[in-house]
């Protein structure tokens, strides 16, 4: 897609004030306000002391959360400059900054990727712009950017395989299948909650050169004809994808699981004292098991879980949270609800402008299908469903390594039935931001200070 001056100036702009909000909660935020913050800063410590410890975690005495698991790349990364410092004999007393200024950064290339993708995807300057504004005003996306979060590296590599996916089905250039198998496999090691988007991706992805193979088109690489960097890129995607598959294989021979819970390691009272995640959700379900409650069925529990979604997106849920009064979230509950109306009546799957975007479509329902009732429902049924523990686990900020497609998706079905009207296309977009920007960040700012 051609970008007119104009477009690139006014995505600098949208950038610059992401980076804005992203800078002002990275300076003010208290330590520990965002989510599971201190428990991430502690994992970078520890890799710092033991950069290995990936390769052998039995070798620490204590439990560390990801040690012995397979979701350690974030922290090993945020270590290096640690490692550094300690090397060089250089005295840094307070890492906090630092790392908060990584994250900043990990969040900025995040929405650079994001608006990489609306690009390709959309061919219309306008439609970028709406969907770089609807991304930049979530006041959740800035504010866990800002944080010590492996969320950050997580929503980079999601949006990165997507994007890469996507330049592999228009360009049916063969190093984007290799950057699309390393970042699953870079995925498949920084959360687990990635890990049904890096299935997904891969199935696409698989999917998509059975239909070449097979298709009218036929589109054969011959190994021999790649340039070296090519080949390069071939060797680090496959030890990538072995070494990522052979930890997921491994821990789930010896504990019966893709990623073992701390108890099946080491004691519980060990577990309670080191590992606050564990003894955060020890907690939760000692609680719940006293407790009965009303069964909602799936169908149900899908409304609940959709608005708790919104609302912990568009508000900041931490360690200390900020929620919009009722009156006002209602409307952007019913601008939330006309968005999805208007996918669906506009939703065109079999012109072929429209196979990009309803692919994208498909990646986001599937991932959210399985975080809504493969993780988060099935949560619900083991708390049993009372106030306070029902939505434990059901967070907006776990939608966001595919909210990108939605965004993606729900600009253009907005704005393609009024195509050629360029008035109502503007007025719609700066109606939508504007309401946005001052529901998110501009409201914060006057109920905070």
């Amino acid at each position: 897609m051609k970008m007119y001056r104009k477009t690139f100036w006014i995505l600098a702009v949208i950038c610059c004030y992401f980076l804005a909000q992203a800078t002002f909660f990275a300076v003010h935020n208290p330590p520990g306000i965002a989510p599971d913050e201190g428990f991430h800063r502690k994992q970078i410590y520890v890799f710092a002391e033991y950069p290995l410890l990936f390769l052998q975690p039995q070798n620490v005495g204590t439990y560390n959360g990801t040690v012995g698991s397979h979701s350690f790349l974030y922290h090993l990364l945020l270590s290096i400059p640690i490692q550094i410092t300690q090397k060089a004999s250089i005295a840094i007393d307070n890492w906090y900054p630092i790392l908060r200024g990584i994250n900043v950064l990990l969040s900025f290339a995040t929405l650079l990727c994001f608006i990489q993708l609306a690009k390709l995807l959309l061919k219309k300057d306008i439609y970028v712009i709406f969907a770089a504004l609807l991304y930049t005003n979530i006041l959740m996306s800035p504010f866990i950017g800002a944080s010590i979060s492996y969320d950050n590296l997580t929503n980079l590599l999601g949006v990165s395989m997507i994007w890469t996916f996507f330049l592999l089905r228009n360009t049916r250039k063969i190093h984007y299948f290799f950057l699309t198998v390393l970042f699953v496999s870079l995925g498949m090691i920084t959360k687990t909650a990635l890990l049904p988007l890096c299935a997904i991706i891969a199935i696409a992805t698989a999917l998509t050169l059975v239909h070449w193979h097979v298709g009218k088109h036929k589109h054969v690489v011959h190994l021999t004809h790649l340039s070296w960097g090519t080949k390069f890129l071939a060797v680090l995607a496959i030890v990538s994808a072995a070494y990522s598959s052979s930890i997921i294989i491994k821990n789930v021979v010896a504990y019966g699981s893709i990623e073992p819970s701390c108890d099946q390691i080491y004691s519980h009272k060990l577990c309670m004292i080191g590992n606050p995640v564990y003894a955060k959700y020890s907690g939760i379900q000692a609680a719940a098991k006293s407790r009965k409650g009303v069964l909602m069925e799936p169908f149900q529990y899908s409304f609940y879980w959709s608005n708790y979604m919104l609302r912990t997106m568009t508000g900041i849920f931490a360690h200390r949270a900020y929620f919009q009064d009722r009156h006002l979230y209602s409307y952007m509950q019913i601008l939330a609800f006309t968005g999805v109306v208007a996918i669906i009546r506009n939703f065109r799957r079999r012109k072929k402008e429209h196979t990009d975007i309803c692919i994208g479509l498909y990646i986001f329902c599937a991932y959210a299908l399985v975080l809504m009732y493969y993780v988060n429902y099935r949560s619900y049924l083991r708390l049993r469903w009372q106030p306070m523990l029902e939505f434990a686990g059901v967070q907006g900020r776990y939608i966001f390594p595919v909210i990108s497609v939605f965004l993606i998706a729900l600009s253009y079905y907005a704005l393609h039935p009024f195509e050629g009207k360029r008035m109502p296309q503007i007025a719609i977009v700066a109606g939508v931001s504007a309401f946005m920007c001052y529901f998110g960040i501009v409201s914060y700012l006057q109920h905070a200070y």
